[in-house]
């Protein structure tokens, strides 16, 4: 039978040795990597790629046992162009930085050449330790510098982000949506990462959102978490422009942390009903009701006719019975 994605990958690095089996290596004098000597990854696909997700550590040790560790200026390196994190607090990389300076860099700094400039280098991973050392005024970092291929460092940044640090939903979202249109299928992404295709969905949703919701998401990508962002991703494909005209209302509710984002798509659907009653039309829907979030029936009118239509999964007997009696009073026998 043939296993996953997943499993294949970490087949792959069962072989590896715990941290703490690995000896700390003596740090040699700040010399030029040779690139004829870079350790190299398996081959550019997303199998061999996705080795991070589950022993980042195992393997940062590994290299730095193996001779390849050295040290380069902190000012020749740069984030990683797939960084998905948008934002890094700054009271944990302060915290970092203390450790770091108590302890020492335990792990080094993952590089590779940047592709276009040679006298650069772009982090595979270690992008916190990197901010941490920067920002205390650190002239130089240790590192192993590897020989990544672009999908590599796309999808290694993620699998860091992942292990280490909770990334908001939105901030995921961006970088598998990269990921997708820049190297691979979404299926392989969600096996090589562990996340479910029902999360791959709903993460999805937040390219269906307004501009106006992606441009905050940008600087705050918290205030929408991927279920909330399919609630309201759903309703607006029911509504429309008007489903768009109430989150565009509500949104700065939610901005200042007024209404709770679990109920974002349930005040959508209540603001385009007012709406409607406050704004009937002589042609065309005048009110649509919903039962458990789902269309349950509607009124309209046409040129010749005030229809009620009411959805036959929803119409039972005793709301039947409740129609007729109505239109009895309204239309009584002579």
């Amino acid at each position: 039978m043939r296993r996953n994605l997943r499993e294949e990958m970490l087949n792959k690095t069962a072989s590896l040795r715990s941290t703490a089996e690995v000896p700390r290596p003596v740090l040699e004098p700040a010399v030029a990597p040779d690139p004829s000597r870079l350790p190299r990854t398996g081959p550019g696909q997303l199998a061999a790629l996705t080795t991070a997700q589950q022993r980042i550590k195992e393997l940062e040790e590994k290299l730095a046992s193996g001779g390849a560790r050295s040290k380069l200026p902190v000012s020749v390196l740069e984030r990683n162009p797939w960084q998905p994190r948008r934002y890094f607090d700054q009271a944990a990389l302060d915290e970092l930085g203390q450790n770091i300076e108590i302890n020492g860099q335990l792990q080094p700094i993952i590089v590779r050449v940047h592709p276009e400039q040679p006298a650069r280098y772009q982090i595979a991973m270690g992008e916190r330790r990197w901010l941490s050392r920067k920002n205390r005024g650190h002239a130089e970092v240790d590192v192993v510098v590897v020989d990544y291929s672009d999908e590599q460092m796309a999808i290694t940044a993620l699998s860091e982000n992942l292990q280490r640090e909770e990334l908001s939903d939105y901030e995921i979202s961006l970088s598998l949506a990269t990921i997708e249109k820049a190297f691979a299928k979404r299926k392989d992404i969600a096996e090589a990462i562990g996340i479910s295709r029902t999360q791959l969905f709903r993460l999805s949703a937040f390219q269906k959102l307004p501009d106006f919701v992606l441009e905050d998401l940008g600087t705050q990508p918290r205030l929408l978490g991927a279920s909330a962002a399919g609630d309201i991703a759903s309703v607006l494909g029911r509504h429309g422009q008007e489903g768009t005209n109430a989150l565009r209302e509500l949104w700065p509710r939610v901005r200042q942390g007024q209404l709770e984002q679990g109920r974002v798509a349930k005040e959508i659907d209540v603001l385009v009903s007012r709406h409607r009653d406050a704004s009937p039309r002589r042609d065309g829907y005048l009110r649509t009701f919903y039962r458990n979030g789902k269309k349950a029936a509607d009124i309209r009118r046409d040129g010749k006719h005030l229809m009620i239509r009411v959805h036959q999964a929803v119409l039972d007997d005793k709301t039947e019975k409740s129609i007729k009696d109505f239109m009895d009073k309204l239309f009584p026998q002579d």
